[in-house]
């Protein structure tokens, strides 16, 4: 099964003195097919390499290189629906980075996503918005 991962999840798993580190290493782990963006990609070395230095955002960076998730690129189309999420959403302040995830998600049909950020719980699609993405923690 596909688990789209957001940066939350990323760096949880890498710093052993996060709160969520069990648990991230756990859903990360968990035999599912990894999948992020390039956004959550860029997003994740930068938050490795600001609190926990060059070396484990290098590594991070190495693991994908190695595969341990596939990273979906954004593109236009994607941009665009990002661009109405943050209009059907207005209070909710979405970074651009989680809007351009949604938007991935609903593209490729994953709507399972590891992640700490409530906003991944907070977000609804579907006609009448019905429907929220599983959360895996």
């Amino acid at each position: 099964m596909n688990l789209f991962v957001d940066s939350s999840a990323f760096y949880a798993a890498a710093d052993a003195g996060d709160e969520h580190h069990a648990r991230a290493r756990a859903a990360l782990g968990g035999g599912d097919r990894l999948l992020t963006s390039d956004h959550v990609f860029a997003e994740s070395w930068s938050l490795l390499e600001r609190r926990l230095g060059w070396d484990a955002a290098e590594r991070f960076w190495g693991a994908i290189r190695g595969g341990v998730a596939a990273v979906e690129y954004v593109g236009p189309e994607d941009l665009e629906v990002a661009w109405s999420i943050g209009e059907a959403f207005p209070d909710q302040g979405f970074s651009l980075t989680d809007r351009t995830s949604f938007a991935l998600m609903l593209r490729t049909g994953v709507h399972r996503a590891a992640s700490f950020d409530k906003d991944f719980a907070v977000f609804r699609f579907g006609a009448r918005r019905e429907r929220a993405f599983e959360i895996v923690r």
